[in-house]
C-alpha cells in the first residue's frame, strides 16, 4: 500500500541566488546607465524633438513643422559635400584619438603597454582555444584578472610589496572562483562538449581541487608580510580569510552529496569567494592607509 504524500509543495524563494547576482550586476552598471541616459539618450531625444519644430530664438517662436526640416535638408544641393566633410572629420578624429591614446600609453610605461597587450592576447586565446580546456582556461582568466592591480602600479612607479600581495591574492581567489564556476556549470559544459575540469575529472574531484586552491591562498596570506607588507595587514585580512574558508567548507560539504547539491554548493561558494575578494581589497587599502 502506498501512502499519498500530503506535504504541501515547497515554494521557491523569490530572492534566489540568480536574482541576487542579477541585482548586483544592475547595481554595478547603474552609474554608467544613468550617465548614458542623462548625457546621451535624453539629449538625442531632445534633438529629434527640436528637429520637428521651427524655433526662432529671437522672435521667441516655437512652431511644430513635422518633417519639413528633413525635406529642406534632403533638397539642399550642398548635402553631399556636408556629409563627406562630416565623414572625413569623424574618421580622422577617431584615428587621431586612438593614435594619441596609444602613444601616450606607451610613453607612460612600456611595461604597461606590454602587459596590456599580453592580457588582450591571452583573452583572445581563451575565447578561441582555452575556454574548453581543463584548468588551462581557468588559469588564463585568473591571470588576466590578477594583472589589473599590476597595471596601475607599473604606470606610476616600481611595483610595491602591497601590489605583489594584491596580485597573488587576486590570482588565487579568481582561480578558485573560475574552478567553482565550472563545477556549477558541469551539465551545460558537458552538453556543449567543453572539456572543463569537472567534465574530465568529475565534479567531486574538481570541487576538491578548488578547495586546495582556496586553502593555498589562505595559507599564503602571511607571506605578504615576508614580501614587505606591514604586519597590520594580518589583522585586516582576517575577514577575507574567513570568507575563503567558508567557501572551502561549503564546497567540501557539497562533495558528500554530489550532483545538483554540489552544484548549488558551488554557487554559494562563489558568493563567499566574491566576498573574500572584496574583503581582501579592503584589507590592503586599510594597510596602505594605516
Amino acid at each position: 500500500m502506498t501512502l499519498a504524500n500530503n506535504d504541501p509543495p515547497q515554494r521557491r524563494s523569490f530572492w534566489t541566488i540568480e536574482r541576487r547576482d542579477a541585482a548586483a550586476g544592475y547595481i554595478f552598471i547603474a552609474p554608467q546607465l544613468i550617465g548614458i541616459c542623462i548625457f546621451v539618450l535624453i539629449p538625442l531625444g531632445l534633438v529629434f524633438w527640436y528637429s520637428l519644430h521651427e524655433w526662432n530664438v529671437l522672435a521667441s517662436t516655437f512652431r511644430f513643422v513635422g518633417a519639413e526640416n528633413y525635406q529642406t535638408l534632403l533638397n539642399d544641393k550642398s548635402l553631399p559635400q556636408v556629409l563627406l566633410a562630416s565623414a572625413i572629420f569623424s574618421v580622422g578624429l577617431v584615428i587621431l584619438n586612438m593614435t594619441l591614446a596609444l602613444l601616450l600609453a606607451v610613453a607612460v610605461s612600456v611595461d604597461v603597454a606590454a602587459l596590456a597587450a599580453a592580457s588582450a592576447v591571452l583573452l583572445g586565446a581563451y575565447n578561441r582555444w582555452l575556454k574548453g580546456l581543463p584548468l588551462v582556461g581557468n588559469v588564463a582568466v585568473a591571470a588576466v584578472i590578477a594583472a589589473a592591480p599590476l597595471l596601475g602600479a607599473l604606470a606610476v612607479e616600481a611595483v610595491p610589496p602591497a601590489v605583489v600581495a594584491a596580485v597573488t591574492l587576486t590570482f588565487g581567489i579568481a582561480l578558485a572562483r573560475e574552478m567553482t564556476k565550472d563545477v556549477e556549470d558541469t551539465v551545460g559544459d558537458a552538453a556543449a562538449g567543453a572539456r572543463t575540469l569537472p567534465v574530465v575529472w568529475g565534479e567531486g574531484r574538481a570541487a576538491w581541487a578548488a578547495v586546495v586552491v582556496i586553502g593555498a591562498t589562505v595559507a599564503g596570506l602571511p607571506l605578504a608580510v615576508a614580501l614587505g607588507v606591514e604586519r597590520s595587514f594580518l589583522a585586516y585580512v582576517v575577514g577575507a580569510a574567513l570568507c575563503l574558508l567558508a567557501a572551502a567548507w561549503v564546497l567540501a560539504v557539497g562533495t558528500v552529496a554530489r550532483g545538483s547539491v554540489l552544484r548549488r554548493s558551488a554557487t554559494r561558494a562563489r558568493q563567499w569567494l566574491k566576498a573574500g575578494m572584496v574583503a581582501g581589497v579592503i584589507a590592503l587599502l586599510a594597510t596602505a592607509l594605516g
